[in-house]
């Protein structure tokens, strides 16, 4: 059947179907029967949406687009089935309206059409009375704007419009709401869930999907990108749940005048991804246009583009940011699986097993030409589970050599320290073996004193500046604080903008991407996801940074005016043949990249 879609000979149609169904009873009964068995006739002949950006013409007949017919009918056959779908959306495409839209026509049906729960991040999204952006608001103003003859017979608003709760008298089926919690939907047993702006759902978004599972056999998850982590990135990209992509391009409105841009954005990356470069598709129009224009480039990725990407609120943005674009589609290639046996500290080498947790990925090789550092993170016990991670860090190429994580305890996990200690050094128990900084906060203190014990060489001491002592102490492995977190970050920062090297782990990039700032501003893993590989890989880059290199030769010069005028660091290193201890070794490094900072500091140029 086809629908007036212009909204002025819409309402004139609509106004017509009514004048005609008050003189004809049977035409009545005829549009009843239409309206239940055709929802696409339901939404175009007796839906309304709501736009209060269009005062005083805000009462919009709901015509419907092609894009939004495929969804209507998509989302009512996801019912009928029992099978969940995911929608992901650019923002203003109507698509709560449509869902919201279905699961009302359902409900109205005359044989009893089931339960149903709208669900929300917070309550005052769900329901509120009078605020018409809330879910209930929504369905009341569809109810209200029925024919009277359509309504349910009976329906008392008083008695059968509560807070959160909608019951049709006719048959008893109930339209309920919830909002954001870990035990989401328990409580009952529903024809369809909708889980609405389901990226932003903080904390129990993996639990509330999973407790679903058990209340409904059709779980609607619909939302705008807000970052590459969380259940609905999950959904999106597991190939597994089937998912409808509603891009701006669909909307007749939006893409008038659409183009393509050439060439692809990503031009400049085709050299850096050799065989897994494709071009980037990249849609233009005039409301784009003017969309960009008054928003900011994350505002684009996350309301416009649904690029996940680029949505959110990363740690490392701008120029930073887009070296992880890079990095996150270059393929992963691990050259060796090793299987490290805790009990002998040896490590065999193995096929590609079906689960990497546990095993060691190497994606370079050790090579007798350099050197490395290490990084490690501890389990630190949280009660939503952590990871320990080590990094193995290539000083001289400047990339990720190996990557292993594991839910180990901090003894066991010195074990494995030991173990991988071993595999980049050029013999077992060689003094050449990488400078292994270990996480010391909590349990890592365990970690390290476990590592003295079975002698792993060249355990990272920080050297720090003790005021009270005037002078440097040390402390076991590397602490964090606030200004260690920082200089964690500010490391990694510094090497996504110049691309230092391979970065190869694809967990690493993942964690590294969804690192982000709280409300406060602190820096940390957002929610549902990790941030023990970052940690792991910026502690590796400060070991890097700070101790020594066999390789480092004291320069050879003549004596200048600057030895008498200024005042020498160097004077305060320790003969390393009287002392050559891990603290001795750590401070010379640190006062020799001291020194230029102290000169520009204090002297300037004489």
């Amino acid at each position: 059947m086809n629908y007036p879609k212009d909204p002025d000979e819409n309402l004139r149609w609509r106004a017509k179907l009514l004048r005609r169904a008050a003189i004809d009873p049977l035409f009545k009964v005829k549009l009843i029967e239409l309206f239940h068995s055709d929802i696409l006739f339901a939404f175009n002949a007796f839906f309304y949406t709501l736009d209060v950006r269009k005062r005083p013409f805000h009462h919009l007949p709901f015509c419907t687009y092609p894009y939004q017919d495929e969804a209507i009918l998509d989302i009512q056959k996801a019912i009928s089935e029992g099978s969940d779908r995911v929608y992901e959306k650019t923002r203003d495409m109507g698509v709560t309206w449509m869902v919201l839209g279905v699961f009302f026509h359902e409900w109205m049906n005359r044989d009893g059409g089931g339960d149903f729960l709208l669900g929300s991040r917070i309550e005052d999204y769900v329901d509120k009375k009078g605020d018409p952006r809330t879910h209930f608001e929504k369905i009341r103003y569809l109810l209200r704007r029925l024919p009277k003859f359509i309504r349910p017979k009976g329906f008392n608003p008083r008695l059968h419009d509560t807070f959160m709760k909608l019951v049709n008298p006719q048959t008893g089926s109930t339209i309920g709401g919830e909002s954001n919690n870990p035990n989401f939907s328990t409580q009952g047993r529903y024809a369809a869930i909708l889980y609405d702006e389901f990226a932003k759902w903080e904390s129990s978004d993996v639990a509330a999907w999973t407790a679903g599972g058990d209340a409904s056999p059709c779980r609607i998850a619909v939302s705008t990108s807000f970052g590459a982590s969380g259940q609905f990135y999950s959904l999106v990209t597991n190939g597994r749940t089937k998912k409808l992509t509603l891009h701006w391009k669909l909307h007749p409105e939006k893409a008038w005048g659409i183009s393509g841009i050439w060439p692809a954005p990503n031009e400049g990356t085709r050299g850096q991804l050799g065989e897994a470069w494709r071009p980037e598709e990249k849609l233009t129009s005039p409301w784009y246009q003017k969309e960009c224009e008054r928003r900011t480039a994350l505002e684009i990725a996350q309301e416009l583009d649904i690029d996940y990407l680029g949505a959110g609120n990363p740690v490392f943005d701008g120029v930073a940011w887009e070296g992880l674009r890079i990095y996150s589609k270059i393929p992963e290639k691990v050259r060796k699986y090793g299987k490290i046996v805790i009990e002998n500290l040896k490590i065999e080498w193995i096929s590609e097993p079906l689960d990497a947790e546990g095993f060691l990925l190497v994606f370079e090789e050790f090579s007798s030409d350099k050197t490395y550092s290490i990084g490690v993170d501890v389990v630190e016990g949280r009660e939503d589970g952590d990871y320990a991670e080590i990094i193995v860090y290539d000083r001289s190429d400047k990339s990720v050599s190996a990557h292993y994580f594991s839910k180990l305890d901090e003894v066991t996990l010195a074990r494995v320290v030991y173990t991988v200690s071993n595999v980049f050094s050029p013999e077992e128990d060689s003094y050449d073996s990488p400078w292994c900084g270990i996480e010391t906060t909590g349990p890592g203190l365990a970690t390290f004193d476990k590592a003295v014990e079975l002698g792993v060489n060249n355990l990272f001491m920080a050297p720090r500046y003790d005021i009270t002592k005037s002078g440097i102490s040390y402390k076991k492995g590397w602490r964090t604080d606030t200004q260690s977190r920082n200089e964690l970050i500010s490391g990694i920062r510094t090497w996504l903008i110049d691309r230092a090297g391979r970065l190869n782990s694809q967990r690493l990039c993942g964690q590294l991407m969804t690192f982000v700032r709280s409300r406060t501003g602190k820096p940390i893993a957002k929610s549902g996801c990790y941030d023990d590989a970052v940690i792991a890989f910026g502690i590796a880059i400060q070991v890097d940074e700070l101790a020594p290199r066999d390789e480092e030769k004291k320069e050879i010069r003549n004596a200048s005016i600057d030895d008498y005028t200024r005042f020498k660091l160097e004077s305060l290193k320790v003969d390393v043949e009287e002392d050559n201890s891990i603290e001795a070794r750590c401070l010379n490094t640190v006062l020799e990249k001291k020194q230029p900072i102290y000169d520009d500091a204090y002297w300037g140029d004489l």
